[in-house]
């Protein structure tokens, strides 16, 4: 997966262009700044500086080489760090996460695993937005389905597909409080040119059952 991302990543055109997701201003209407925010799969940093902007202060991670040399470099604030790391590897804790379009880019077992993971980093009553790809979207369906609503559509990597529902309860069951999900149409600045994308967004804090659960 690394490979590919650095492929993505590396090209001259940016693939999302420069502008952060919506849900960068969806988690700020929910968190007041200063505060400290984890963007795991950063990519090149457009949302990570979008956080920096209003004030956050930003740990943002990723795998590739590509992805991080371009966001040191042309997404770079003293607010954020940026460092090589795996999605799985032990961060905070923090006030907050950002999570966009990456959950839906790994299998059930490693899902459930992340939701771990990030529920751990996370400081008592902090807050999770993950955003994912919609069953709605043009593309679901596409491919072989490897998993129930995970597809690996043709010239692209393996997919999972949500809704608003079923992510929500996701979040439930690794011990979050889910506030709110609902389908959005996300504005993505491709190389092609405007795109809106359905998509589903998530909000959660974290549950006070684990708040003396190790960090």
């Amino acid at each position: 997966m690394e490979g590919f991302w650095d492929i993505v990543l590396s090209k001259e055109v940016r693939a999302w262009g420069d502008t952060p997701s919506p849900a960068v201003a969806w988690l700020a209407s929910h968190l007041p700044a200063p505060a400290t925010v984890l963007v795991p799969g950063c990519g090149y940093g457009r949302n990570a500086l979008g956080l920096a902007r209003l004030g956050y202060r930003v740990v943002a991670t990723d795998t590739s080489q590509a992805g991080l040399a371009r966001a040191r470099s042309a997404f770079a604030d003293p607010a954020i760090e940026y460092l090589e790391q795996d999605a799985f590897g032990a961060c905070g804790p923090v006030d907050a996460i950002l999570a966009h379009y990456f959950l839906h880019l790994f299998l059930a077992a490693e899902r459930s695993r992340l939701l771990t993971v990030w529920r751990e980093a996370l400081r008592p009553g902090g807050f999770i937005v993950l955003t994912a790809l919609s069953t709605r979207c043009a593309f679901f369906g596409q491919g072989r389905e490897l998993e129930s609503g995970t597809w690996s559509n043709p010239g692209w990597i393996p997919i999972h597909f949500e809704t608003p529902s079923a992510l929500a309860a996701a979040l439930e069951e690794q011990g979050f409080e889910a506030v709110h999900a609902e389908e959005r149409l996300e504005p993505e600045t491709k190389p092609t040119g405007q795109v809106d994308t359905a998509s589903v967004y998530a909000l959660a804090r974290k549950r006070p059952m684990f708040e003396g659960a190790p960090r």
